[in-house]
């Protein structure tokens, strides 16, 4: 198996032709406050601008309650994924409902795949099975290109899901840009 290093370098799974669908996903591996949500939203829209059909999913945070919301990118359409339970709750703040309903995005781009999908974030739920990770696996075992984002106390547990298959890049304009290029379309890579 080979793999990604988070430097950055495009060498590995999205060039792997050993696999009959060779996976063309990657993830922006962060910590805390590298900024990881917004330069994924940010190459989203650019891509976007330059005529690339994009689909899937970006997280956005009221900064007023910080409540939390997926915003599909093809419609804006928002999707809350946070609850206030109030002050001193130690119970888990994730909105299930809206959640679920966030998954439909993803359910309608394997039917209609995108050029490049974004799943925002590889987080626990996603290692444990839940949140979005069904739709993100079949995606990435489906050959889309798909980019998200792992935070790195989840590396570990993303890596067993996804076996170790997926370009690990760090949160980084240029190491975007060289991994787009590599892992695209047949067209792109000859650029």
């Amino acid at each position: 198996m080979t793999e990604t290093a988070i430097t950055g370098q495009t060498t590995g799974p999205a060039e792997d032709d050993s696999h009959p669908h060779p996976l063309r996903a990657a993830a922006l591996v962060f910590g805390e406050g590298d900024g990881a949500g917004d330069l994924l939203e940010a190459f989203a829209r650019r891509l976007m601008a330059q005529g690339v059909r994009v689909g899937g999913l970006v997280q956005r945070t009221e900064k007023k309650c910080g409540m939390r919301f997926l915003v599909d990118l093809e419609s804006g359409a928002r999707f809350p994924i946070s609850q206030d339970l109030g002050k001193g709750s130690e119970s888990c703040t994730i909105d299930a409902e809206g959640m679920a309903e966030a998954t439909a995005v993803l359910r309608r781009a394997l039917d209609d795949p995108p050029e490049l999908l974004i799943v925002n974030k590889f987080g626990r739920l996603e290692c444990e099975g839940e949140g979005l990770a069904a739709e993100a696996l079949e995606a990435m075992a489906g050959g889309l290109a798909v980019l998200t984002t792992v935070d790195r106390k989840y590396l570990d547990a993303f890596e067993a899901v996804t076996g170790g298959l997926v370009a690990r890049l760090a949160v980084d304009a240029e190491a975007l840009e060289r991994w787009w290029r590599s892992s695209g379309s047949p067209d792109r890579r000859a650029e």
